[in-house]
């Protein structure tokens, strides 16, 4: 409610300033503090305007008829002595104003609570340092829900600026109980619009972030193996430190390809190895095992990495014989002379070190160790003794172990191994015996 309006005359009190100077006999004095009265300070919001305290709906403000004043008895009685406020209700006058408690209170009760407020000190305070409180607490809301927005993941930033304002709205309800008019809205319509927008510029740029990783998680899962991409994204620190573990690995390569590769030229090479690999990796991802790299006409595929599992070596024993059998398939629809193209694997299981090995700014991550040099070399067996399939005792008995049954290979020899010193034990198979060996099946 405003107190002072200006006239052309100069500034004049409002009717309730002029009706409480009235009643007290002189006029509250005017300073930049708000009304002085001989017992205290009434505290004026800006311009001078007094925060109203409503004490309740219309009729809260005791109302006699001005008939019954005319007529004497109990109606003057219960005026006298009093400071009266005397209001004329007229039909499309507007004189109406809403409060915290109706939206009917007649103007005439408007007019008589702040005469009130003044006279009994009941007034809300809205002052100069209330609504330094207000910007102060709006842009501390908003910073700390920008700052949220743009450090937090979404659901967390969001959470924490509804409970800003929760709790600011909280205090201004607490402190109007102790009469003191802080503003709920101001904290709200400067943080949310720019909480929100960053919220949404957030969420573009994370999306596209994500997508940018996608993207280059792709990539680089075109030249390595996609659960090693998969895992150097989730965690770049992944072997940093080398590690020691067991694992099944299989060299396989196909036999007469220099020749065929003379016979179909670079382009017709290129084309027939690209369908090769394609069945190497989709047998190899079908058996659970991994393609750490392709040399041409060879590849070397791994079981149990990057982790260890308990059917490492059954799985090794099902896609070698699978690879043998699919290979064969192909080539025979390929319509190449008989012999060309044959499938040779030599298969070992043992311990080796999974690290990565390279310049410090270009690493490929593999597998080393005597497992690997092992595996290569009886390729080496397998053509020395005309079979598709050269396999280690070791990798035979830890299948075995897995699958609960006695798998045997239908020919065995000791051998020496280039390189080796000591002679090993190994299971060798022609193509014939090759395509007939049955998948296994481990046991629960």
């Amino acid at each position: 409610m405003p107190l002072l309006f200006k006239t052309p005359e100069g500034l004049a009190p409002s009717l309730s300033l002029r009706a409480v100077g009235l009643y007290l006999g002189e006029m509250p004095a005017l300073t930049g503090e708000g009304l002085r009265f001989p017992d205290r300070v009434q505290p004026l919001d800006l311009g001078w305007h007094l925060p109203l305290n409503y004490y309740g709906p219309g009729g809260t403000i005791r109302t006699i008829s001005a008939q019954d004043l005319f007529d004497g008895g109990a109606a003057a009685a219960a005026v006298k002595d009093r400071l009266v406020l005397l209001g004329v209700t007229a039909t499309g006058v507007g004189d109406r104003f809403s409060t915290p408690f109706d939206q009917i209170l007649p103007g005439v009760e408007a007019l008589a609570t702040g005469v009130s407020n003044l006279l009994d000190g009941s007034a809300l305070i809205r002052d100069g340092t209330v609504r330094r409180v207000d910007a102060a607490a709006a842009i501390l809301i908003t910073v700390a829900g920008m700052a949220a927005a743009a450090f937090f993941p979404l659901a967390v930033a969001s959470i924490f600026f509804v409970l800003l304002l929760c709790g600011w709205l909280a205090a201004v309800t607490l402190m109007l109980g102790e009469g003191y008019w802080f503003s709920a809205a101001l904290p709200l319509a400067a943080g949310v619009p720019p909480v929100i927008g960053l919220a949404i510029l957030r969420q573009v740029f994370d999306r596209y972030q994500l997508k940018r990783l996608e993207t280059v998680q792709d990539a680089l899962s075109r030249f390595q193996a996609p659960a090693l991409a998969r895992r150097i994204a989730e965690d770049p620190t992944f072997l940093l430190e080398p590690r020691e573990q067991d694992a099944a690995v299989l060299f396989v390569d196909l036999a007469g390809y220099t020749g065929l590769s003379e016979q179909m030229g670079p382009a017709g090479t290129r084309e027939f190895l690209k369908a090769f690999h394609t069945i190497v990796v989709n047998e190899t991802e079908r058996h659970n095992g991994l393609a750490m790299s392709f040399m041409g006409d060879g590849a070397m595929i791994c079981f149990g990495v990057p982790d260890p599992g308990p059917s490492d070596a059954v799985n090794a024993w099902q896609c070698t014989f699978d690879l043998v059998r699919e290979v064969g398939k192909w080539m025979a629809g390929t319509g190449l002379r008989s012999g060309v193209g044959a499938l040779r694997a030599g298969v070992h299981f043992g311990p080796v070190v999974l690290s990565r090995l390279g310049h410090e700014h270009q690493q490929q991550i593999t597998v080393t160790g005597d497992c690997v040099n092992v595996a290569s070399r009886l390729m080496e067996v397998a053509k020395a003794h005309d079979s598709l399939v050269a396999m280690s005792s070791e990798l035979m008995e830890a299948a075995s172990r897995e699958a609960r049954a006695d798998l045997q290979a239908p020919r065995t020899e000791t051998v020496a191994i280039r390189g080796r010193q000591q002679a090993m034990e190994v299971g060798l198979w022609t193509a014939l015996e090759a395509e007939a060996t049955k998948p296994v099946v481990p046991a629960n």
